[in-house]
This record gives structure tokens, C-alpha cells and sequence, in this order.
């Protein structure tokens, strides 16, 4: 499958983050593009390699930790 990097822009990929926080009738803030260009930041080093679930767990958590 080809990657989808650099297809959406930071606006739009918070757009569908706050979509999803919000179905099912979830409270949850906005994902502002601020976010998505931070946690692109942090990961940026990443690239090509994927995040396994335990690995998203923590950087969540990070990200939340960071936040307070």
C-alpha cells in the first residue's frame, strides 16, 4: 500500500481526529493542527517505520502528560 505522508495537511488530519474524538456521542476536545504538527515533530524520525500498539499507547500518553 503507498503512504499517505505528506497527502494531508495538519489542518485536515486534526479535522478527522476531532471527527472521530466526537462520534458516538464522546465529549472530547478539538484536535487543533497545533497538535498534529507537534506530534508530527516528535516523530518525525519515524518515518518509514510503523508504531506498534504499545508504542502508541505510551506516545499518547506522553503527549497527555505533557498537556497537564
Amino acid at each position: 500500500m503507498p503512504t499517505l505522508r505528506g497527502s494531508f495537511d495538519d489542518e485536515t488530519i486534526a479535522g478527522v481526529l476531532t471527527f472521530i474524538r466526537r462520534s458516538w456521542s464522546n465529549a472530547a476536545g478539538a484536535v487543533t493542527p497545533a497538535v498534529v504538527a507537534e506530534v508530527r515533530a516528535a516523530t518525525a524520525n519515524r518515518y518509514p517505520m510503523a508504531f506498534d500498539d504499545i508504542e502508541l499507547i505510551e506516545l499518547a500518553g506522553e503527549f497527555a502528560r505533557a498537556r497537564r
